[in-house]
């Protein structure tokens, strides 16, 4: 496990469990697991595994991207309560979503043919908005 795959606020940490399909919420004083929410394949797909974990600045949700084996072109995401520890929504997405600043959630398109980036809004508070993409000529982000 790198540390790319944990995520922390001061009330607990979310760490991605690829082997298992789930995502452990953990008690950063403690350091003992509180929660294991896990990513049924009726929820995720067949042969999908939970890959990233990126924390609203808020607290409030967690977004976990989804590699789904069966589909070479997009990610699912989760948004997933960190109160609640429901899946709230879901959405197919590009690949490899890298960050959050609280207002847009932003998602390299990863692959052999990939040459995006694409943005989406977090107004809505059910899910994540696609506002633009980012052709970058070429380049794999």
């Amino acid at each position: 496990m790198t540390t790319e795959n944990i995520k922390v606020n001061p009330r607990q940490g979310q760490v991605v469990n690829d082997i298992d399909n789930a995502l452990a919420v953990i008690d950063p004083k403690t350091k003992t697991e509180i929660e294991r929410i896990h990513l049924s394949e009726a929820l995720i797909g067949p042969n999908a595994k939970p890959h990233d974990v990126i924390l609203d600045p808020s607290g409030q949700y967690a977004y976990v991207t989804i590699i789904q084996a069966y589909n070479p072109t997009a990610d699912l995401l989760l948004k997933i309560s960190t109160q609640t520890f429901d899946v709230v929504e879901s959405a197919e997405i590009g690949k490899e979503a890298i960050t959050n600043d609280g207002e847009r959630l932003f998602v390299t398109h990863s692959g052999a043919d990939a040459n995006a980036v694409s943005r989406y809004a977090l107004d809505d508070p059910t899910l994540p908005v696609w506002e633009s993409s980012v052709n970058t000529q070429g380049l794999n982000p």
